[in-house]
């Protein structure tokens, strides 16, 4: 990189262009840019750039930090060239991978040289990968490699849930991103509760009310607060659900793959094991589901509460009612699954390769945010309309008891034959529209809160 290319990489990592790049700024460029955020990574950005220890870079610090990566850069591309021929071929590339001792296959070999491969010519030269990795401040080629395959991993977009090399953390750590994202899911779960409950309405329903006479229906029965009935018992279960989820994610990683690395799984690998852990998570919150659907349809004084709503079901039909629609529930989770996983690493595939950016022209390198929630909310929008109708089933099987005029059902196969002959195959679909109106704003409002809370908690 000349000294122009550096100017204008400072520029943009400068955001409120004060002249200096203070600790929140790299990290947000590093984000950006969907490279590795490491606290550690950055505490040695800072105690090598940072000559005066002022705790910002200025621009002549910045370009002198530059120039000495540059040349150390140099020797370790020369190390790494091992044919001398000025460029990383694919052959090296897998050769000093397996070297040391990371397991990969063609394919993420392939996705390494993509992801710094700025003209596609599938050979890396020194000014692409001086481009890709000057901000990292790593001095041995291990060290270049562990950092190249993180930011691969960043590229899909795992950092927003737990970060993609969360096994190495500390359980504090840990715990600070759980807290993170459970309040985050708290607010977004609450912001958008109003349509939640319609959805429930209308997915228990036989009557074609419609969405606003059943949405305005709530408030003249029982006026705004009625909008929030349930929600109290969707946020309980936020903070055990996410935590079950998380500690058998792992768990199930190192049980099914004993032999992989547990931050380097492929996508089946990934796609079963958060499959059931999400299964796992789903059986231990379960009767907290039940009643947060038994509240969102009962009418004003039927239960006084989520005490409630325990004492009277376990009184009038027994414990067992609490696990009522768990089997299509759990059916839901791999369709679901499958589908957003596949339809969101296309649609991310598809943008990268269109919209690949560089670094020396000051332009982000990485996905922003936006693309990410947009590929997400696309993608989980089409899952859903797949694994929809056994939500309605699972929540026609919950309720049951509540209303005393409500039809009655044998098991999931009877929901299915019954609401098919009375309303045909949309009535599978009910509350549909309202569950799909809540996905944008609620991944928006829950990546807002948890980007702002990460902040706080000092997490990256």
């Amino acid at each position: 990189m000349n000294e122009e290319e550096i100017k204008k990489l400072f520029e943009t990592l400068d955001t409120n262009h004060n002249g200096v790049i203070e600790r929140d700024e790299l990290i947000s460029g590093l984000r950006l840019l969907h490279l590795p955020t490491d606290p550690a990574m950055v505490d040695k950005f800072f105690d090598s750039a940072d000559d005066n220890k002022d705790g910002v870079i200025n621009e002549a610090e910045f370009l002198q930090f530059m120039n000495e990566r540059k040349k150390d850069l140099r020797k370790l591309f020369d190390v790494m060239d091992k044919n001398h021929h000025g460029v990383l071929t694919e052959e090296e590339i897998t050769e000093l991978v397996h070297s040391a001792g990371l397991k990969t296959d063609k394919k993420q070999i392939e996705s390494l040289i993509l992801r710094a491969d700025t003209d596609g010519n599938h050979e890396i030269d020194f000014h692409e990968f001086c481009q890709f990795l000057s901000l990292l401040p790593f001095t041995n080629v291990d060290e270049v490699l562990s950092v190249w395959q993180k930011a691969v991993a960043l590229d899909i977009g795992e950092e927003f849930a737990i970060p993609p090399d969360h096994a190495d953390r500390n359980m504090e750590t840990i715990s600070k991103y759980l807290l993170a994202g459970g309040i985050a899911g708290m607010i977004s779960r609450s912001a958008t509760a109003p349509l939640d409950r319609l959805k429930i309405i209308l997915q228990t329903s036989n009557t074609n009310q419609g969405i606003v006479k059943s949405f305005t229906n709530i408030y003249h029965q029982e006026g705004v607060k009625g909008y929030w009935r349930g929600n109290l018992a969707n946020v309980i279960k936020i903070f055990p659900e996410s935590g079950i989820r998380f500690l058998s994610f792992e768990s199930y990683k190192r049980m099914l793959f004993p032999e992989s690395d547990p931050l380097r799984l492929g996508p089946f690998e990934k796609l079963l094991a958060g499959g059931l852990a999400g299964a796992t998570s789903q059986i231990s919150i379960y009767p907290m589901e039940v009643v947060r659907a038994r509240l969102a349809v009962a009418g004003p004084g039927v239960y006084s509460g989520i005490g409630d709503v325990i004492t009277q079901t376990i009184k009038k039909e027994g414990p067992m009612t609490f696990y009522k629609g768990l089997l299509p529930s759990l059916a839901g989770i791999f369709p679901y699954a499958a589908i957003d996983f596949a339809i969101y690493d296309h649609l991310k595939g598809m943008y990268i390769q269109r919209k690949k950016g560089k670094v020396s022209s000051g332009e982000n390198t990485g996905i922003s945010i936006w693309v990410l929630l947009g590929c997400g909310a696309i993608s989980s929008s089409i899952g859903q309309l797949a694994s929809y109708p056994l939500d309605v089933v699972r929540r026609r099987l919950q309720v049951q008891g509540v209303q005393k005029d409500a039809e009655q059902y044998k098991n999931g196969f009877d929901v299915i034959s019954k609401i098919w002959k009375r309303d045909g195959p949309l009535g599978l679909y009910r509350g549909m529209l309202p569950n799909l109106m809540k996905v944008v704003p609620s991944m928006a409002i829950s990546y807002a809160v948890y980007e702002s809370l990460k902040k706080r908690l000092q997490i990256d």
